[in-house]
């Protein structure tokens, strides 16, 4: 059963962490396990002892669905880890073909790192 856009949160696997997530086009199980499509943004903190961490994930996909970027604003107290992940695909309609053709990560500031 379709339950549209919908924000969650629960327990990460791992030990110490709660993860916020936000989709599109997620479906209910009957066992009421809830399976995402397309994870839209990714909200993580994790705590060790006294001390927290905050890391936050966007993602965008092309008109197949395909991961076409994934922007991680990495810890949210600190500035300058943020990387952005682009993605292009070569898809061939007639044989279901996707692959990526291309993937270049890029710094916070949109300067190329690599390819």
């Amino acid at each position: 059963m379709p339950i549209g856009c919908r924000e969650s949160r629960g327990p990460n696997l791992r030990r110490g962490s709660v993860d916020r997530v936000r989709c599109r086009y997620c479906r209910r199980s009957a066992t009421g396990t809830t399976f995402c499509s397309y994870l839209l943004r990714r909200d993580t903190t994790a705590w060790d002892g006294g001390a927290s961490r905050s890391v936050s994930e966007e993602f965008e996909y092309d008109g197949y669905g395909d991961p076409k970027r994934a922007y991680h604003y990495g810890d949210t107290a600190v500035g300058s880890d943020e990387r952005d992940v682009r993605t292009d695909w070569l898809v061939v309609e007639a044989s279901w073909l996707h692959r990526p053709s291309r993937t270049a990560l890029y710094n916070g500031g949109g300067d190329l790192r690599g390819s």
